[in-house]
């Protein structure tokens, strides 16, 4: 069974790149191929690629892309150059250094789910207005305990899987014949261009292939602060989510949604963390008036 990785990147991104290659060369399962996805363009920035450094090219396999399909160009490498259906694909992301381990892992998490996505960050957005998000990215995993679900040893379903964590696929999850429609979803519009996590999520979706999160899998240290990641603005990121979801949702590519309880949503505990606190004012409150 071939185990393979496989990203994209942007012009201004080499450093980055290089660090995260270094990353995926330490892992305790060794990779039999890493595949960056090299356009020519950068449509979203209007800029040519440069020359790819050679220590880059030493390190990984350059696949050239006639067409920008935007982040979800990071499966094209593995999707196009490896045939065996039973072979291991890991999307990783040009801006995060992995730990040693993430590989070794995500296989270890997918004997568990062997027929589903598996990763360490994923969402849950059956009910927009009140997602749940679980994360093993560094900027945001310590908030787990107020906007994750809950998550078993056996893993949890999601709807949305996050890439920037390292998600595990197995290539008959993208059939040969079906790619051209596949990466088609990208062109249909600008959110979908932007939100790959979304597209690749609800394409598995339509073709009844569960996506599942799991605790204990190795922190990603992201470099989601970089000028040029579309996560910089918050507030357009999450606009653009949402549009995204209904889109999908408009060509009957998420079928369903996983349920999201009431005691999973952020909302839910800020609201009772909120009547807690009141309570306890209440109550010193209370015992400070008889005190007097």
């Amino acid at each position: 069974m071939r185990v393979v990785a496989s990203c994209t990147t942007l012009p201004d991104r080499y450093p980055y790149l290089l660090q995260m290659l270094n990353s995926l060369h330490q892992q305790t399962h060794r990779l039999d191929a890493i595949y960056i996805a090299v356009p020519y363009v950068a449509k979203r920035l209007n800029k040519k690629y440069g020359k790819i450094p050679e220590e880059i090219q030493k390190l990984a396999t350059i696949v050239r892309c006639k067409e920008d399909y935007g982040p979800i160009c990071k499966l094209y490498g593995a999707l196009t150059m490896e045939n065996d259906k039973n072979t291991i694909i890991i999307s990783v992301d040009d801006d995060t250094i992995y730990d040693t381990k993430l590989v070794e892992t995500l296989l270890e998490k997918s004997s568990i789910q062997p027929d589903s996505a598996v990763t360490g960050s994923g969402w849950l957005v059956g009910n927009i207005h009140f997602f749940s998000i679980k994360s093993s990215i560094s900027l945001s995993n310590k908030f787990n305990s107020i906007v994750g679900m809950a998550v078993p040893d056996e893993g949890r379903k999601i709807d949305v899987v996050i890439g920037s964590s390292g998600v595990l696929y197995k290539r008959h999850f993208f059939p040969k014949k079906n790619l051209d429609d596949f990466f088609h979803l990208s062109t249909l519009n600008d959110d979908m261009f932007k939100n790959d996590d979304i597209v690749i999520s609800a394409y598995l979706c339509s073709k009844n292939i569960d996506r599942y999160v799991f605790n204990n899998v190795p922190v990603a240290n992201t470099n989601d602060l970089m000028v040029d990641a579309l996560s910089i603005n918050y507030l357009n990121m999450m606009r653009s989510f949402i549009r995204t979801v209904n889109y999908c949702q408009e060509l009957n590519l998420f079928t369903k949604y996983e349920t999201l309880y009431i005691k999973d949503s952020p909302t839910f505990k800020i609201i009772m963390i909120t009547i807690l606190v009141l309570l306890l004012i209440v109550i010193i409150c209370v015992v400070q008036h008889y005190q007097n």
